[in-house]
């Protein structure tokens, strides 16, 4: 309770009234809330909205050895995403996984992405996909076809 009161009373002295609720009682104070020095997360009461995948388009055609921009728009109420790039010939999603990729890091104004270099079998049914995900779930996932020529442009 001592260091409570010291607490309380160092707060008192340096004007931080307004973010300090007291109980007076005889002989001590004793701080039940102190809004202002807590640091809270948002929350949200659904999850955020699917984003929409901009760049490769379906139907693209990339080649292996060129860096490859997966970009879509930025979702409202997002914290993160979840990407994945999805290897039909073996079902394999592992290799470029990425989860939890904070929106602050990977976005700028209202659009999104990540830059990769690829190395995948060639095939016309390789797809991308990404989600965005809140304190409150996850959105529904977009889905992009592409196909991925494993010989380097001459």
């Amino acid at each position: 309770m001592r260091i409570l009161s010291v607490m309380a009373k160092r707060l008192l002295r340096t004007g931080h009234r307004s973010s300090l609720k007291t109980v007076l009682r005889p002989g001590c104070i004793a701080v039940l809330t102190l809004l202002s020095a807590c640091a809270t997360t948002p929350f949200y009461d659904y999850p955020p909205p699917m984003p929409r995948a901009l760049t490769p388009e379906t139907g693209t055609s990339l080649r292996a050895g060129e860096p490859v921009e997966f970009s879509w728009r930025r979702t409202e109420d997002t914290e993160s995403y979840d990407f994945h790039v999805f290897n039909a010939e073996n079902s394999d999603i592992a290799r470029y996984m990425k989860t939890d990729l904070r929106a602050e890091d990977i976005c700028s104004g209202d659009h999104c992405s990540i830059n990769l270099y690829l190395a995948l079998p060639e095939s016309e049914r390789h797809a991308w996909r990404v989600r965005a995900s809140n304190n409150a779930g996850k959105s529904a996932w977009t889905r992009t076809l592409f196909t991925f020529t494993a010989s380097p442009a001459q």
